[in-house]
């Protein structure tokens, strides 16, 4: 990992680091570089988009199709239509999905 404070942990494998002038949001896995910033501000909004797109990442999870009874990727609860069947549906009525 690069010198200097650790200044934020996200819940995810997130973290900004003061690297001379500038903060560096990395990845803790394996320590690769995400972002560069000048601002903490910046690093912090970077730092929370990743963090956000990693929660997302983990919820996803293979549920049948509540039309077609397909399996497909379903980002929680709410998401039980497969894309094919939600813009068929689409099509039947506009504005349905």
């Amino acid at each position: 990992m690069s010198g200097g404070a650790v200044h934020m942990k996200s819940d995810g494998p997130y973290e900004i680091v003061r690297v001379g002038e500038t903060y560096e949001v990395r990845d803790t896995r394996n320590d690769q570089l995400e972002y560069r910033s000048r601002t903490l501000d910046q690093a912090l909004s970077a730092l929370g988009v990743r963090a956000k797109a990693e929660r997302k990442r983990q919820t996803v999870m293979v549920r049948p199709c509540i039309r077609c009874r397909r399996d497909f990727e379903s980002e929680g609860a709410h998401h039980r239509m497969c894309a094919t069947c939600r813009l068929n549906a689409r099509d039947i009525y506009h504005g349905a999905v």
